[in-house]
């Protein structure tokens, strides 16, 4: 799991900074709660992975019009989604700096405290709204 975070905070191929940040989260994950990491990020993964997503397909070239059929996603995707939403999350808040920020938001997110819960919830009621939509789907 903490090899996912490592690749996704990556940019420009510079994977030393991405593993320093993931060494210093381990640091303060001790300092902050006496839990096991990987049970946390584990727990934080399952609170913000939504089961269901919407996905757009193109109805009309012409027009650029689009139609929006939900999917449910693999198990797979929905760490991916779960992940990429946590990373993406550290560039929306930068309150001190990224390894703190990594750490408030796994812990917020295993207690069901964060914006990215509600997020989910939000991403999946959306998803079952358009639950007649379903039998459109073929990508």
């Amino acid at each position: 799991m903490w090899k996912k975070i490592i690749n996704k905070l990556m940019k420009n191929g510079s994977k030393f900074k991405s593993e320093k940040i993931y060494l210093k989260s381990l640091k303060i994950f001790h300092r902050k709660s006496y839990k096991n990491p990987d049970e946390l990020l584990k727990l934080a993964v399952m609170n913000v992975s939504p089961a269901a997503d919407i996905r757009k397909r193109l109805r009309n070239r012409r027009r650029k019009r689009y139609d929006e059929a939900p999917c449910i996603l693999t198990p797979k995707a929905r760490i991916s989604y779960a992940v990429t939403s946590i990373v993406n999350s550290l560039t929306t808040i930068k309150k001190k700096d990224c390894v703190s920020d990594l750490v408030n938001e796994i812990l917020d997110s295993a207690k069901a405290a964060s914006l990215l819960v509600t997020k989910k919830e939000l991403t999946q009621e959306s998803a079952f709204k358009k639950k007649k939509f379903a039998r459109f789907r073929w990508f």
